[in-house]
């Protein structure tokens, strides 16, 4: 009897041996399949009228329409937004459907997309500007993508740093900007015994185009976010 049931036991882990490779390669692509189809590019907040009502988004939307109208396609901004508005509802309510099943599996493990990458191309950005001020006189000593001023590049120009910066531009993070000011500041002050003031700023202004890169000029650019700290030592 106990030949028996060991015999059966012993064929039941085999049986198991035997699927449980199944099932894992099944529970592997049931999760690539739930992380890519949450990962997916989604329009999110396109959808909303006020997101189109905005100085840069008017200028966006004249754009597209001035460039369908030289390929023959007359479309005005307004037009171009309502069925910009239009088929991202449609997107999103498709999206949400074939999500709904996998949301409590993305509760339970933590693997839904909370971060939106890509959502939009920028085509104004900003310039990290540090001036000195030395006996009464202010010059520059660091421009972002400026060869002639390019104190402490490599660091500035890094994409983790301008990354930062980027983000701490806006105004709900004015505290983490302003920390930033301050290290500035303190490198500087390492850096120029001298010093008296430092001045840090954004340079704000359109994207350069392809023909004001290869020729090193720039559109016209405003400085913004202006901190002026002075150097106690």
């Amino acid at each position: 009897m106990h030949l028996v049931a060991a015999r059966l036991g012993y064929r039941a882990l085999a049986i198991n041996r035997g699927l449980w490779p199944q099932v894992r390669a099944a529970l592997l692509l049931l999760h690539l399949f739930a992380i890519t189809l949450m990962a997916l590019p989604a329009p999110v907040g396109a959808d909303r009228s006020s997101n189109y009502e905005g100085p840069q988004a008017r200028r966006e939307l004249a754009q597209v329409s001035d460039s369908l109208a030289r390929v023959g396609v007359e479309a005005s901004p307004e037009q171009i937004a309502a069925l910009s508005i239009g088929i991202s509802k449609k997107v999103l309510a498709l999206r949400r459907l074939a999500l709904a099943p996998f949301r409590p599996y993305y509760s339970l493990f933590g693997t839904r997309q909370g971060y939106r990458m890509f959502s939009g191309v920028a085509l104004y950005g900003d310039r990290l500007h540090v001036q000195v001020e030395e006996a009464g006189q202010w010059r520059t000593l660091y421009l972002a993508r400026d060869d002639a001023h390019d104190w402490r590049g490599p660091a500035w120009d890094s994409e983790l740093s301008r990354s930062m910066l980027y983000r701490y531009s806006g105004k709900r993070y004015r505290e983490r900007y302003g920390a930033i000011t301050k290290f500035v500041a303190r490198e500087v002050a390492l850096d120029y015994p001298l010093a008296t003031r430092v001045r840090i700023s954004l340079l704000h202004g359109a994207v350069q185009s392809p023909a004001e890169a290869r020729a090193g000029e720039w559109p016209e650019q405003r400085d913004r976010r202006v901190r002026t700290i002075r150097l106690v030592r």
